[in-house]
């Protein structure tokens, strides 16, 4: 049975060789050691797709009946294997994302890297052609702040990937120190699945950990290259001397503006006029009217209109009042 448990466990126990690779690529994605010349972003896609490769074999080799068998001879929770081969999947769908950011990548560098990648703006020669270079600069801004949130999220992700990975790697110190220590043929054969899926668990949260580091490092190239081309706007309108704010199209608009708005306060405030002096009306004919009522009866139904028309009147005046609800002043 040993000889069977250890023959899996080959198939995911890793050496501390592999494990300090994947360390040195995890810091050379953050800048790594000062003074050391770090892999480039193919060398680590060669290296991130031999991982895929290797994987993907392991999964397709790892039987999970054999290794709930196992499990529940080892006096284990069989669900387990279930979470091992999630983990198996896991890791190659994740070596794989990594390989299609590094590609991304190295597209970006070499097109930020080239000599005609940073854009050349002309300077406006009039205001018509300074007003189209605003709102260029207006949308690249919003890109620019777009881009600055993506860069948040993804570090704040790879924050998260890297505290479970901690996490991860002392449970896996934990587990090969207990199959370590193990003398009994049960306690190794337990120990060892322990270690099995302390191993493989390390490993996803590896590939989550390198993956998360090139793809913030891919949004930062983003934010890098629309930054330059902001820069580039605002130096091309500041060296043509047409980028104040105002220029005399926009001074137009906004007076323009600010008649419109004078013009709709003043028809809010003729209708509000108009109302009220209606209701004023009907309130005087009908005062009118209750002084020559003839009979209670009809001084009856003269009051009930005549309190329907003051209330409304109250309503017109107090909706019309600054800060009120309904008002539109």
């Amino acid at each position: 049975m040993l000889r069977v448990l250890f023959l899996a466990l080959g198939l995911l126990v890793g050496s501390d060789v592999r494990a300090q690779g994947l360390q040195k690529l995890l810091e050379s994605a953050k800048g790594g050691a000062v003074g050391k010349e770090q892999p480039s972003a193919a060398e680590q896609r060669n290296w991130v797709a031999e991982k895929l490769s290797e994987f993907g074999v392991k999964e397709k080799a790892l039987d999970p009946e054999v290794l709930r068998t196992q499990l529940r001879e080892a006096n284990l929770p069989e669900a387990r294997a279930d979470q091992v081969l999630g983990a198996m999947r896991e890791i190659v769908r994740d070596y794989q994302a990594a390989v299609d950011t590094l590609t991304v990548v190295i597209d970006k560098e070499a097109q930020q890297g080239s000599p005609g990648s940073s854009e050349r703006i002309t300077p406006p020669k009039d205001n018509s052609e300074a007003d189209a270079l605003r709102e260029r600069l207006s949308g690249l801004r919003s890109q620019v702040q777009t881009a600055a949130t993506q860069v948040k999220l993804e570090e704040e992700t790879l924050t998260r990937q890297q505290s479970a990975l901690k996490t991860a790697n002392q449970d896996f110190r934990r587990a090969q120190e207990e199959f370590d220590s193990a003398k009994a043929d049960g306690e190794r054969q337990r120990a060892g699945l322990q270690l099995q899926l302390a191993e493989t668990l390390q490993e996803a949260l590896s590939a989550k950990t390198f993956l998360a580091s090139w793809r913030l490092y891919a949004d930062e190239l983003d934010l890098r290259a629309g930054q330059a081309n902001v820069r580039a706007l605002e130096e091309a309108l500041s060296a043509s001397g047409l980028d104040s704010i105002f220029n005399e199209k926009r001074a137009q608009a906004a007076i323009r503006k600010i008649e419109d708005d004078k013009l709709a306060v003043r028809k809010q405030v003729e209708a509000a006029q108009n109302s009220r002096g209606e209701l004023d009306e009907a309130i005087s004919r009908l005062e009118g009217d209750r002084k020559r009522a003839a009979g209670d009866e009809e001084m009856k139904r003269v009051d009930s209109q005549l309190e329907i028309a003051r209330e409304a009147r109250a309503f017109a005046i107090e909706s019309r009042r600054p800060g009120r609800p309904g008002s539109k002043a």
